[in-house]
This record gives structure tokens, C-alpha cells and sequence, in this order.
């Protein structure tokens, strides 16, 4: 094969979107080759369609093995059957779940394109399971609202963890193009440099996490003399038996912020005032944030 013809098929491959087999290739199998029934790829692959399905554990994994069966096998040898739960947990539980996690990551990354689409970063306490040392253990995951998937996840030990696990997260991620949202958690200025570095924007809660900045940026959208000016938007839901408006203003005069350059990437402030209307006792609630 001529040197430009090898050029063009390398080219070609580049662009070619990477299949989750190949990108599950760099995890390392730990197991001794005389006692592999099944092959670590179809292992993680079938775990990997699960959890897409909405799978949530090894039972769960071996329960949509045995019924999309005939589907997976268009795509998987299978010649020793779908592996038992047990399979999956033993070797779930002991391969290296960052190079799992970057694996997922990166074909997602070959076949999604995120620029516009809005990743939300969030933190759950995940109540009943405790970890050795009886912490509960909490996981921090980013959801595409493009696609409806966990593009990534990583574990952080307990909820005071969160601001930690947050930057091992963005780390993993293919942000280039995007909105990331966090809650207060992520309401940090090496979480925002963070988000820049990976080419993405953001929109993140600001509560008493940090005290003299929300207290200054609250008065300053509460002022009525200032008010008037912001742009707003308003939405109403009625279900569930309430109805519930939000108002939101927005505004991008910030120059009076005293702490603006500290923050990378501040371009504009919000505030979301929520009035809920409850049908059945006649109670009229409010919040803004």
C-alpha cells in the first residue's frame, strides 16, 4: 500500500466513531486465563448496555443479558451464555473502576457531539449501602440532558466529599462546547477554573456555602431600583395538584462586584423566585435562589 493511500485509511479511522469494545479494551482483565468463562469485554459491554437500559446492579445486568439475548448476540460471540450475576459482581468489584469510568467516557465522546448541550453535575448519598469504615457512601455523576444518559461517575466516600469528587470528575469528562450546572457543592473557584480549562461554561448555585457573596449578589437582584432593568423569563407548571410559577431575572452588570475577577469565566448573575400555589389547602409558598 502506497504511503498516501495508508495516510487516507488512517485519516479515515480517526473519524470513525470508536466502538465500545475498542474503547473497553485498555481495562485490565485480573483474572488467570485457564479460569475465564467469559471474556472480560463481553462482561463490560453487556453491564455497560444494562445500565444504559436503566439498570441498576449485577442482578440487573444478568436479568437484561438473558432477555435481550437474541439481540446481543448480533453483536456479542456469547458462546458460554449470558454470565451469572455473581460473574458480574466479582469482576465489577475488582477491576479498575477509573479506567472503566475514562473507557465509557471515551466512546461516548467518539459518538456524542456535547457543544450546546447542558451537563448536570450532581451528588447522591446512596442511603442503605454503607462502606467498611459505616460512612454512606456517595456518588457523584454528570447527566447529558441531550442524550438522558451518565456520561461519567465517580465515588466519593460521603456527601462532604462532593467538592473533592467534583474535579476528579471534570477531569474524565469531554466538556468542549458545553454548559456544566452543579448545586452550591460546586460553587468553588477551582471548580469554575476547572470547567473553563475543559473548554465548557457554566451555571452553578450560589447559597451560604459562600456567605458574602450570596449575601451581596441577593440584595443587589432584590433591589426594586435595579430590578426593573434585568431581563426575565417566566414559566408556569400546573400538576400534582399545585401550580407553581418561576420568575427568573438575569443580568450581566456585574462590574460592582467587588470579587468578580476572582471567579474565571463570571459573566452574569441570576436569581429564580419559585411561588407554588397548593390547590388543596390554599397555602401560597415562596423561595428565590
Amino acid at each position: 500500500m502506497d504511503p498516501a493511500t495508508l495516510a487516507r485509511h488512517a485519516l479515515e479511522a480517526l473519524k470513525r466513531p470508536l466502538t465500545l469494545k475498542e474503547a473497553l479494551s485498555s481495562v485490565v482483565d485480573f483474572r488467570i486465563d485457564r479460569r475465564k468463562k467469559f471474556p472480560l469485554y463481553e462482561i463490560l459491554m453487556i453491564a455497560v448496555c444494562a445500565m444504559i437500559d436503566g439498570a441498576k446492579g449485577p442482578t440487573d445486568f444478568e436479568r437484561f443479558g438473558k432477555a435481550k439475548l437474541r439481540l446481543l448476540k448480533k453483536f456479542l460471540p456469547l458462546r458460554n451464555g449470558i454470565p451469572s450475576h455473581d460473574t458480574f459482581r466479582r469482576v465489577l468489584g475488582k477491576i479498575d473502576p477509573k479506567r472503566f469510568n475514562a473507557a465509557t467516557v471515551k466512546w461516548l465522546e467518539s459518538i456524542a457531539d456535547v457543544t450546546g448541550d447542558v451537563i448536570s453535575i450532581d451528588g447522591k448519598l446512596l442511603r442503605g449501602a454503607l462502606t467498611t469504615d459505616c460512612k454512606m457512601p456517595c456518588i457523584v455523576s454528570a447527566h447529558s440532558h441531550r442524550t438522558r444518559l451518565v456520561i461519567g461517575q465517580v465515588k466519593a466516600d460521603e456527601k462532604s466529599n462532593e467538592i473533592t469528587a467534583i474535579p476528579n470528575l471534570l477531569d474524565v469528562l469531554y466538556l468542549k462546547g458545553a454548559i456544566v450546572t452543579i448545586d452550591a457543592a460546586g460553587c468553588q473557584k477551582k471548580i469554575v477554573r476547572k470547567i473553563l480549562k475543559r473548554g465548557a461554561g457554566y451555571i452553578i448555585s450560589l447559597k451560604g456555602n459562600q456567605s458574602t457573596m450570596h449575601d451581596e449578589i441577593r440584595a443587589f437582584m432584590q433591589d426594586p431600583a435595579f430590578k426593573a432593568r434585568f431581563k426575565k423569563a417566566k414559566t408556569v407548571d400546573n400538576g400534582h395538584g399545585r401550580v407553581e410559577t418561576r420568575t427568573c431575572w438575569q443580568t450581566d452588570d456585574i462590574d460592582w462586584f467587588e470579587d468578580k475577577d476572582k471567579w474565571a469565566g463570571l459573566r452574569s448573575v441570576c436569581m429564580v423566585e419559585s411561588v407554588v400555589y397548593d390547590k388543596s389547602t390554599g397555602k401560597t409558598t415562596s423561595e428565590a435562589r
